[in-house]
């Protein structure tokens, strides 16, 4: 069994790639993905391409051709103004939520389950445009990170979207309506198809930007990945510990 290690760019995904013992190198038709070991752990680190299509498709290959034990999907975000984070800080999703999926309407936005179309029905459960992460997994992950002090480790809600928020009155918008932390482009689809193969996900991203208007050079993408990168090695080296203890 392995774990997946899923990011959207390489850029995100450098600093973890130094900390893997890499064995072997795959290349598919719109992305690559290198194996290999770190913290004990065998994984297969891939690099998806931005966005929910890019996603998806490289998860289902690779939930196809790998024996996935859990995913972890990891990279930058941008932090909505009422979530309190900043800049370098870290934030974990207890929920990814689809922000784009539904129906526009004069008088506002309607959801996937107000008009009555669910995205997903597996046996009992019926999904529409939300995915609940909490589990045995984000437990020991809230175990592993709760003794951190640095960077600063936020828990809650994610909303994945197709159009980034560049201006401050559309992110106030969307978390007026979501309450979401941390936006991004990937998350619910990862967590859609995980959802699809009954695997475990956890989400973990650095916070490159504010949620405002957008001027590039307020952001600090390298230090949102090298606090990103920390986190993701942190609960790595973590996961599974004291099991047969316990």
């Amino acid at each position: 069994m392995v774990y997946l290690l899923l990011s959207p760019t390489i850029f995100e995904a450098k600093e973890l790639l130094a900390w893997i013992n890499i064995r072997d190198r795959w290349t598919f038709r719109s992305f690559e993905a290198f194996s290999g070991e770190v913290c004990g752990k065998e994984v297969v680190l891939a690099i998806s391409g931005v966005g929910k299509v890019n996603t998806a498709h490289a998860l289902t290959i690779l939930f196809e051709r790998c024996p996935v034990e859990l995913l972890v999907l990891f990279g930058c975000g941008g932090a909505y103004r009422g979530s309190g984070g900043s800049i370098g800080d870290v934030m974990i999703a207890t929920e990814e939520v689809y922000g784009d999926e539904g129906v526009l309407t004069e008088d506002g936005w309607l959801s996937m389950e107000e008009i009555r179309i669910p995205l997903l029905k597996r046996g009992d459960k019926t999904c529409f445009n939300s995915f609940d992460l909490e589990g045995k997994v984000l437990e020991e992950v809230r175990r592993i990170t709760e003794g951190i002090s640095e960077p600063n480790i936020f828990y809650g809600r994610f909303l994945t979207v197709s159009t980034c928020s560049g201006s401050l009155k559309a992110g106030d918008e969307l978390y007026d309506r979501f309450g979401a932390i941390c936006e991004n482009m990937e998350g619910a689809a990862a967590a859609h198809v995980a959802r699809i193969y009954d695997l475990d996900m956890i989400e973990i991203r650095g916070i490159s930007n504010l949620i405002e208007d957008r001027v590039f050079e307020r952001w600090d993408i390298q230090r949102a990945v090298k606090s990103c990168s920390k986190i993701v090695i942190e609960v790595l080296g973590g996961l599974g510990e004291g099991k047969e203890d316990g």
